[in-house]
């Protein structure tokens, strides 16, 4: 399957790139190094987003080049390329907006991915769509440099949570150290990602925090994050992760979930990570979403309560 979307690279001239809603390290980063590959083969290369990019992403440089859906031509290119995206309902509006009769290459790394390109480059193996792409620039013996470096690592560093999640494997450590060579000073990257939180964001967090619930033996742990404690805090960015993290300090847990309302639809996100022992994404697959064995995420018609109670029998299944 590389070989034939090296074959297309080749063949065409103006590509459209485009990632997942709730964009994260893995997307930008992956976003601006396949930008960066395209236009050092002599290609015409465009990001595209349908939301905002993360403040704390601002350090990786060049993220002012990734335009908003509204700000496109979509006429104008021969390809679209999605990155780091398990279906395409979660790029549904650059899709859309492309329109159907041009090829759409799909790269990705979920084991949940449904092949909806044209061209399906999926490797569920991969620690990070990142990762993939450090193979292509190798395969097409494209140079790295210092900020190619950062956005690739940048990506592996943040879909393996800091190389700490089970898909961390000897592969992401080998390429994230070649990377390291290019002078990127790691502690900052951290520092940027996860440690330039607001006040607001702190007390949204432990308002969030105290939302949280147990099965009697502790094996499932969950928290609530509500619509008015958005409105109350206004957090600066996705405190997701953040969240989950919290709930897997405890020894006992072997899934953490966290519900959250949406602003805009009677529907809830809920994000599961497991501690190993569990398939997530066999959970997130029955109520249509998807990812990895260890982190998945899917949306639930309803409120909170409906989307618990289903949600947490369903896992309940599994233990």
């Amino acid at each position: 399957m590389v070989k034939e979307l090296i074959q297309k690279i080749k063949e065409y001239k103006n590509f459209l790139i485009t990632s997942h809603i709730n964009l994260e390290g893995d997307a930008i980063g992956s976003l601006l190094a396949m930008r960066a590959l395209l236009t050092s083969l002599g290609k015409k290369a465009t990001m595209v987003v349908s939301e905002k990019i993360p403040q704390e992403y601002n350090f990786v440089g060049d993220t002012h080049l990734i335009k908003r859906l509204d700000k496109i031509d979509y006429s104008k290119y021969d390809v679209l390329i999605v990155l780091d995206c398990s279906d395409q309902m979660r790029a549904e509006k650059i899709i859309e907006a492309f329109g159907k009769g041009k090829p759409i290459i799909n790269i990705d790394h979920h084991i949940s991915n449904t092949y909806f390109g044209d061209i399906n480059w999926i490797e569920p193996e991969a620690s990070s769509t990142a990762e993939m792409i450090y193979k292509l620039y190798e395969k097409l013996k494209v140079p790295l440099n210092r900020k190619i470096a950062l956005w690739l690592y940048t990506g592996i560093f943040t879909d393996t949570g800091s190389f700490h999640y089970p898909n961390t494997t000897s592969a992401s450590h080998r390429i994230s150290s070649k990377l390291i060579d290019y002078g990127l000073k790691v502690h900052n990257i951290y520092r940027n990602i996860y440690q330039r939180k607001t006040i607001s964001d702190v007390r949204f967090l432990i308002a969030t925090i105290s939302t949280i619930n147990s099965t009697k033996d502790n094996k499932i742990i969950w928290f609530k994050m509500r619509k008015s404690l958005f409105n109350k805090y206004k957090p600066s960015s996705d405190l997701t992760e953040e969240l989950l993290n919290f709930g897997r300090l405890i020894k006992d847990a072997e899934v953490v979930v966290l519900f959250k309302e949406n602003s805009y639809s009677n529907t809830i996100n809920v994000n599961l990570r497991s501690q190993g022992k569990i398939d997530v994404n066999k959970i997130a697959s029955y109520f249509g979403g998807g990812g990895h064995r260890s982190a998945s995420g899917c949306k639930i018609k309803g409120n909170l309560l409906d989307a618990e109670r289903k949600v947490i029998a369903k896992i309940k299944q599994y233990l």
